[in-house]
């Protein structure tokens, strides 16, 4: 199978950012379409409620590898819009999803750089990054 180039495109804005093919999605295998509630009862019997499967939004944690500080400060324009829409995201194996970014839970990005400079505007600074990003699929919300 032939690899593609991963994009995330927010139509809103309008941008579409290439984060290239060596994307890794880390918890595409850690999430179950079955979500539960567990409560406990007044005499501690736990009481299981098996929610409807449209309830549940699968994490999309994306390892992107080192990426340009261009593409980061457009994840950064992306990220910060105080009207989110959802956006597209073609994966590597080309399939796509609908995503948004999880705010909710944890830092939408997480960027590191490969080499730590007190700047990275100077034309000669390595300005390579780690990032992982942290969106959910959102079809059915």
């Amino acid at each position: 199978m032939a690899l593609v180039d991963c994009t995330l495109i927010d139509s809103g804005l309008p941008l579409t950012i290439n984060l290239g093919k060596d994307v890794i999605w880390v918890d595409e295998w850690d999430w179950t379409g079955v979500p539960q509630q567990v409560r406990l009862a007044i005499d501690g019997t736990a009481i299981v409620e098996t929610l409807s499967p449209q309830s549940a939004t699968q994490p999309i944690t994306l390892k992107c590898g080192w990426q340009s500080k261009a593409t980061v400060d457009q994840l950064v324009t992306m990220r910060d819009r105080t009207d989110q829409t959802v956006m597209d995201l073609t994966l590597p194996d080309g399939r796509t999803k609908e995503v948004l970014f999880e705010h909710h839970k944890q830092p939408p990005i997480d960027v590191s750089p490969v080499v730590e400079m007190p700047s990275y505007d100077e034309p000669e600074s390595p300005d390579w990054f780690d990032v992982v990003i942290h969106l959910f699929d959102a079809v059915g919300i």
